[in-house]
């Protein structure tokens, strides 16, 4: 057994490295105790939140892949077969179980990235009204999520990741062309053609106005169900007599409500 003496610098190290050693008791030793290295304390496959954009001995949880050298995965090493050999198993992540590291397969890590975004547009909606369409943002206000931007219906899809839960809440106000008007709006997948009938979802009627204004609408719910990468709009379900969708209080927030703002780690 190696000889240790206790250091005279009693600082606290707040950031171990793996090769640091720890002095645990153990009644089988001859000396009562043994040591063990910090990278064998934090298990392969431990999560942690960290504020540094990378830590040594760990991936950043963002749903990239793993996998040996010349895999052709986004991160290589043969250091990640034992995360690899854990993690393929996790359906969760968008593996499958039947990956092998020997054939040079690749697995996805765990997406872990919180993610927001608020949207709006830089002007009223009076085109592309009927329904199966969608509302066209056009703006993002704040957020680190994507929205199409182009020319009507090309306006309005915001990128979402599989395996992750979004809240989504969604405010309208429209105009009408008569008193005899409605309006429902719901969230949609558009690349899994789903309708989130109870995401999102407003309905209303107008107010006796000179414009048969409706009064401003809300609604929030979770979609939890994404498989694949998909684009999800505002998606008119029902429509009667909709002038415009008014600009000023038509707003669309997202957002990844479990998940930390800082950095996920996972241990290989």
């Amino acid at each position: 057994m190696a000889n240790f003496r206790l250091n005279a610098d009693k600082a606290e190290k707040t950031a171990p490295v793996d090769d640091d050693i720890y002095m645990i008791e153990d009644s089988a030793a001859a000396y009562g105790v043994k040591y063990v290295k910090q990278k064998n304390i934090i298990g392969v496959g431990s999560i942690k939140d960290h504020p540094s954009s990378s830590l040594t001995g760990h991936l950043l949880c963002n749903g990239e892949t793993i996998g040996d050298v010349a895999s052709g995965a986004d991160n290589e090493s043969a250091d990640y077969e034992t995360l690899f050999e854990i993690i393929k198993s996790k359906t969760e992540y968008g593996n499958t179980g039947s990956e092998v590291w020997a054939n040079g397969d690749t697995v996805k890590l765990p997406d872990y990235r919180y993610e927001y975004g608020s949207f709006s547009m830089s002007g009223d909606q009076s085109t592309n009204l009927s329904a199966g369409n969608h509302i066209e943002f056009d703006t993002i206000i704040s957020g680190n999520m994507s929205l199409s931007t182009g020319s009507g219906q090309a306006n309005g899809l915001v990128s979402v990741n599989p395996y992750k839960i979004y809240k989504i809440n969604l405010s309208t106000r429209c105009t009408y062309s008569s008193s005899n008007g409605e309006s429902q709006f719901y969230m949609y997948d558009e690349t899994g053609t789903t309708v989130y009938v109870s995401v999102g979802r407003t309905r209303s009627i107008p107010i006796t106005d000179s414009n048969n204004m409706d009064i401003i609408s809300s609604n929030c719910g979770y979609i939890d169900d994404l498989t694949v990468v998909s684009n999800i709009s505002a998606y008119i379900g029902s429509s009667t007599n909709i002038a415009t969708i008014q600009n000023d209080a038509t707003i669309l927030t997202i957002e990844t409500p479990f998940l930390t703002k800082e950095n996920t780690f996972i241990k290989y």
